[in-house]
Parts: structure tokens; sequence; C-alpha cells
């Protein structure tokens, strides 16, 4: 039996056993992230007037009078 310098009994880390879990949190991880990036929405541009635009060569308003 393996003892470290203190005398205690070394417990060796079982890299088998945690291979699924952290498989199974990579994946989950990976699908959660895949999901938010899918299901988010973009803002696309609304047709509402803005104060000032434009419209051939005039500058007009909101109204669209010629400023």
């Amino acid at each position: 039996m393996k003892t470290n310098k203190l005398g205690n009994i070394a417990h060796p880390i079982n890299f088998r056993k945690l291979a699924k879990p952290a498989a199974l949190f990579t994946i989950v991880i990976f699908a959660l992230s895949m999901l938010t990036i899918l299901s988010s929405t973009e803002v696309h541009a609304t047709s509402t007037t803005l104060p000032l635009h434009t419209s051939g060569t005039q500058i007009l308003d909101s109204n669209n009078n010629p400023v």
C-alpha cells in the first residue's frame, strides 16, 4: 500500500471512473451553448422614421418636411 510523507494512505485518482461523467458534462455544456446561440433572436431594423432621413437629394424631418 502506498503512503505519502505523513504516513497517510495515498488514494490514487481513478480516471476511468471520471471519464464518463466528464464526457457527459462536456456534451451537456456544448449542447447548451449551441441551443443558446441558435435560439437567440436577432434584432432587425424596423421601418420607423428617424428624426432626420434622406429621400433622393433632400434631407427630411420626421414629418417628411425638407430641412
